[in-house]
């Protein structure tokens, strides 16, 4: 079995609630089939043998007595969405409300916890309706599946809302701490990272029994093996924010860092979102609004983190100004001269990067017939040096069916540039 997770998300339909930040076919009134009671009890028995944590999601249907008995085993906290129709199972219970759906907690239900899951159109009262929540329960999360779509516009609306929410949680005095917005009160009164940590933490299981990164994975086909069997999960360190260049070193520690809104928008698990980093530093923004209020009303404690509000959303802005103040590290002929190949990854990256346009150029002013200066080829700088040691490795590989190879490219280019009539397709040379 796969090391290193600690809890599971276990979907017992394929219809069951959605929890964060994914979707589900709502159209069919027909709640689906439920997870068969063996193999339910099969994945019980391997989550308690491993000691880890679960969370059982389902849909709207009453859970059956022999359910509900497995789940008072494995001690599992229940995920259910607000029109659930049976009643509180006297364990630990969270109710998903949609704002696309309903506005109020259902009255039968008893929850430990509500997620909120929010709407862009709705944006504008989240305020009011959390408060509304925390006068039933005292534990809400936001998440926010719509979040690729929101505007700058949005993202500023959703900050006036949480600062209008933590002036009126400040306005409780010391009950404020009764009250747990997980966006607003964790990077204050705790010191843990707080990430969601799907794929290397926590694992999703489906209905069918076969394991995802996460539960908003569950919908996409994306299987990692049976549960119960031997999971692989290839590459699975790059789901952490140790190799995730920009998160590891982004002052913001609380952040969702959202795999599947990272894969979505960049096509990579480690690779934010453009909006997921903004929300972050929106949020970061509103715990510093309410660490203020608490300070001006006498109930701050020296022990809690002290939130900074971030000057800007997005990490790529601070990096492009960096751009504009210092020459990357790789552009400095000192270090390059001395010892090229010392040149961090990150920096060699950029200078593969760099190349690859320079290749495709250089492919395509070869098939135009368009003329390369000379002096630009052999320019002898220690740039040129480090792309050269950089590829060196890679010179005669062939990366696809009737691709030309690094050297044959420039081979091709040189006889350009000595005006030889050369004409570079698709690794054929004329």
């Amino acid at each position: 079995m796969i090391t290193g997770i600690q809890s599971i998300w276990l979907a017992l339909s394929t219809d069951a609630t959605p929890v964060c930040c994914e979707e589900v076919d709502a159209s069919n009134d027909n709640p689906s089939d439920i997870m068969p009671i063996e193999l339910f009890g099969s994945i019980a028995e391997a989550i308690t043998r491993n000691g880890w944590s679960c969370r059982v999601l389902t849909n709207r249907r009453a859970l059956p007595t022999a359910y509900l008995d497995v789940c008072h085993r494995i001690d599992a906290e229940i995920i259910v969405p607000s029109s659930y129709e049976g009643a509180w199972m006297g364990m630990p219970m969270a109710v998903v409300i949609d704002q696309n759906a309903e506005t109020a907690l259902n009255e039968r239900l008893v929850p430990a916890r509500v997620i909120l899951r929010v709407r862009q159109a709705s944006l504008g009262i989240l305020a009011g309706q959390v408060e509304a929540l925390l006068g039933h329960v005292t534990d809400v999360s936001l998440r926010h599946p719509e979040l690729l779509r929101y505007s700058g516009a949005d993202l500023q609306v959703y900050q006036g809302q949480l600062e209008q929410l933590g002036r009126w949680m400040a306005a409780h005095g010391r009950k404020w701490l009764s009250y747990r917005v997980d966006c607003l009160t964790d990077g204050i009164v705790t010191n843990e990272i707080g990430e969601c940590d799907a794929g290397s933490s926590h694992l999703a299981v489906g209905s069918d029994g076969q394991a995802h990164v996460c539960p908003a994975f569950l919908h996409s086909g994306q299987g990692s093996g049976a549960f119960l069997d031997e999971i692989a999960i290839p590459d699975r360190h790059l789901f952490t924010r140790a190799y995730s260049l920009m998160c590891r070193s982004c002052s913001v520690d609380h952040c969702l860092r959202c795999i599947y809104h990272n894969k979505t928008s960049t096509r990579e698990f480690c690779v934010s979102a453009a909006n997921v980093c903004k929300l972050a530093h929106v949020e970061q923004r509103g715990r510093a609004s309410l660490a203020r209020e608490l300070k001006t009303r006498g109930c701050w404690n020296a022990d809690w983190n002290d939130p900074i509000a971030p000057t800007i959303l997005d990490p790529l802005e601070l990096i492009e100004a960096e751009r504009d103040v210092l020459a990357p590290l790789w552009r400095q002929p000192g270090l390059l001269a001395a010892r090229p190949e010392e040149v961090s990854p990150g920096s060699m990256l950029e200078i593969i990067h760099e190349l690859q346009g320079i290749v495709r150029a250089v492919h395509r002013c070869a098939e135009e017939g368009v003329a390369i200066p000379h002096e630009y080829l052999l320019a002898d700088t220690p740039l040129s040096r480090a792309r050269r040691r950089t590829i060196e490795a890679y010179r005669d590989v062939r990366f696809g069916p009737d691709c030309p190879t690094i050297r044959e490219i420039e081979c091709a280019v040189l006889r350009r540039a000595e005006g030889e009539h050369v004409c570079v397709n698709m690794g054929s040379e004329k």
